[in-house]
C-alpha cells in the first residue's frame, strides 16, 4: 500500500517506546485478521487524492487470459469501522485501468455501520483491456474528522459477478441478529 496512510494495532503490538500504536476502531476485531489494520489519515484534506492505493498488474497469467476473454469479473470485500462513535467512515474505490492508466470503469465501496467492524462488498465485470486494477482506500468526513479505518481487503478476479444475497450480522454482545437482503427484490428462505 502507498500514500499517506497509518497504520493502527488490535492488539497492542509494538506498543512500546517510543513506538505506541493505538487502536481507534469501534468494535471487536475481524475475524482472521492480524495485528495491524490501515487509516488514509491524512488531517482535514481526506480525499481520494490522499488516499492509500495498491496497483494489481491483472495482465498476465489466468487473470490476464480470463479479462481477454470478455469473461472476467471480480470481487473485492474490506472490514471496515470508525472512530469513536462518530460519524466518519471508510470507502474504498476500484479503478479498472488499460495500458495507458487511462480508466474504463470505477466502483466504490462504503462503509454501512461505522460504529463497529463491518464485512461490506462489491463486485463487478472487468472489461476487456484491463491491465491494472487500482484499489484506494480513504476516509469520509462525518463531521470531525476522516477516521475511517480499513482491514482483511481482498480482491479476486473470478468468471463471473458475484454479489451477496443476504447478510446477516450476529451482535457478539447480546446475541442479536440482523438480516439484510442485499439483491433488492423478494428471496424465500426456508
Amino acid at each position: 500500500w502507498l500514500g499517506g496512510g497509518a497504520a493502527y494495532s488490535h492488539d497492542g503490538s509494538m506498543n512500546s517506546v517510543p513506538a505506541v500504536i493505538p487502536d481507534y476502531a469501534n468494535g471487536t476485531q475481524p475475524p482472521s485478521s492480524g495485528s495491524y489494520y490501515f487509516g488514509s489519515n491524512a488531517g482535514d484534506n481526506e480525499s481520494l487524492a490522499t488516499a492509500i492505493t495498491q496497483d494489481i498488474d491483472v495482465s498476465q497469467g489466468a487473470s490476464g487470459t480470463l479479462i481477454a476473454s470478455g469473461n472476467a469479473a471480480f470481487g473485492l470485500s474490506a472490514f471496515f469501522s470508525g472512530f469513536g462513535g462518530g460519524t466518519d467512515q471508510a470507502a474504498m474505490q476500484v479503478d479498472l485501468l488499460n495500458s495507458a492508466a487511462t480508466s474504463l470503469g470505477t466502483f466504490d465501496l462504503f462503509d454501512s455501520d461505522n460504529q463497529q467492524w463491518t464485512l461490506e462488498s462489491t463486485a463487478g465485470a472487468i472489461p476487456v483491456g484491463t491491465a491494472t486494477v487500482r484499489i484506494s482506500a480513504y476516509g469520509l468526513t462525518g463531521g470531525g474528522g476522516f477516521d475511517g479505518y480499513v482491514d482483511n481487503v481482498d480482491f479476486q478476479v473470478t468468471d463471473e459477478v458475484i454479489l451477496p444475497v443476504l447478510d446477516l450480522r450476529v451482535d457478539r454482545d447480546d446475541g442479536s441478529l440482523i438480516l439484510t437482503n442485499q439483491t433488492g427484490g423478494p428471496v424465500n428462505i426456508s
